[in-house]
């Protein structure tokens, strides 16, 4: 394997993590390096980050209210998610962007920027590249992190913006995706979650 396909293969799902903490200024050097990496329409970034480190306690036990996960055979059951009481807990939100001057020129111009918009900003156009940047964001933040023998896990199952989420006061917008870092307790694939075939999700057309 080359060296990027060999990191990324280090990856699994890690449900719990030690309590040993990455050092903060790792886990700030990281968090930077992929806020300056990382692409973005006209450089937006239509989403933000709440970063809980390890003296987030009270935050993590709300937040870990809020999640749900599957037990896998043979206990079929649905629990809370453990991976929020990870020593770093990123919460990725939507976020109204401030237009720059290239981007504000363009509205000047007629163009439609509904991100950069109190009224427009939650809607699916804007959410959608929102999800989408949060992903690429999410990738390349995991790839520095695994090069730093780091294991990180995602979490999406959890309560949809509500006032269920008035116990973390600074998520003002809709909570999108989670994030846990640290080093691993248990890191496993669950048997079954089989990926579908490949020709079932890459198609190579032909004229």
């Amino acid at each position: 394997m080359d060296m990027l396909e060999d990191i990324y293969a280090k990856r699994g799902r890690s449900n719990r993590f030690k309590d040993e903490s990455p050092a903060p200024e790792l886990i700030h050097e990281l968090i930077y390096k992929t806020y300056k990496l990382v692409a973005s329409k006209q450089n937006l970034m239509p989403y933000r980050i709440h970063v809980l480190g390890p003296d987030c306690k009270k935050y993590k036990e709300e937040l870990y209210k809020l999640t749900t996960t599957a037990v896998p055979e043979p206990f079929f059951r649905t629990t809370k998610n453990t991976q929020v009481f990870a020593p770093w807990v990123l919460i990725f939100t939507a976020r109204l962007a401030d237009p720059n001057e290239s981007v504000q020129k363009l509205i000047e111009k007629n163009h439609q920027y509904k991100c950069c918009f109190p009224e427009t900003y939650l809607e699916s156009g804007p959410l959608r590249t929102a999800c989408i940047e949060i992903g690429m964001w999410s990738k390349l933040f995991t790839g520095l992190c695994l090069e730093q023998d780091m294991d990180v896990s995602y979490l999406k199952c959890f309560k949809s913006w509500s006032s269920d989420w008035s116990q973390l006061p600074f998520v003002v917008d809709p909570p999108l995706f989670v994030m846990a870092v640290g080093y691993h307790k248990n890191q496993k694939h669950i048997i079954g979650e089989t990926k579908p075939d490949y020709s079932e999700v890459v198609c190579f057309e032909h004229e």
